[in-house]
């Protein structure tokens, strides 16, 4: 037995490329969402300041910790779904169909959520308060550039992973790995 057929079929670069794409972008859009969080901190507190002298429902405190349950929830959802990402990057391109079926799913739904999001995201958000108020939150100059940016970076990244993993040398690859 030679070692190539120990090893199995050889791997092709679009598959190491969209390996790539898999495992830096997640990772780099989880950073870039902690680098926004925590820049948009100081303006969340001042929507909260506004809204809880608004609202005599929710305490300051309350308010507080609703601010930061969501920031670590959205964090920690986001970092579990890199995690997924990589682990999944990792089983495709040991040649796994299942892995690149995945992903492929998740890409469009991440592309999906990037349209909606550069749609959405100028668009003032107005909050009902429960006493019957409402509360317009303004979108920054530099919030909206962040999600634009991150937006087109998703776009492009997905539209190429899905091509390079679907390409007539990476469908060879993932046929070979089938059959050893």
């Amino acid at each position: 037995m030679s070692a190539q057929e120990v090893e199995g079929p050889p791997r092709p670069n679009t598959i190491d490329i969209a390996f790539w794409i898999a495992v830096v972008v997640p990772i780099l859009f989880t950073v870039l969402s902690a680098v926004s969080m925590l820049l948009q901190w100081n303006y969340m507190k001042r929507i909260l300041e506004d809204i809880s002298g608004a609202s005599a429902v929710m305490s300051d405190d309350m308010m507080r910790y609703a601010m930061m349950f969501g920031v670590a929830f959205g964090l920690i959802i986001s970092v579990v779904f890199t995690v997924l990402w990589v682990l999944f990057a990792f089983k495709m391109r040991a040649g796994r169909n299942w892995a690149r079926i995945t992903l492929t799913v998740f890409a469009g739904l991440w592309m999906v959520s990037a349209l909606s999001s550069m749609v959405t995201a100028a668009a003032p958000q107005t909050v009902r308060l429960p006493e019957g108020g409402v509360y317009t939150l303004e979108v920054s100059t530099a919030q909206l550039a962040m999600s634009y940016a991150q937006s087109i970076i998703t776009l492009l990244a997905m539209i190429a992973f899905i091509v390079l993993v679907y390409l007539k040398q990476s469908n060879a690859f993932f046929r070979a790995a089938a059959r050893r």
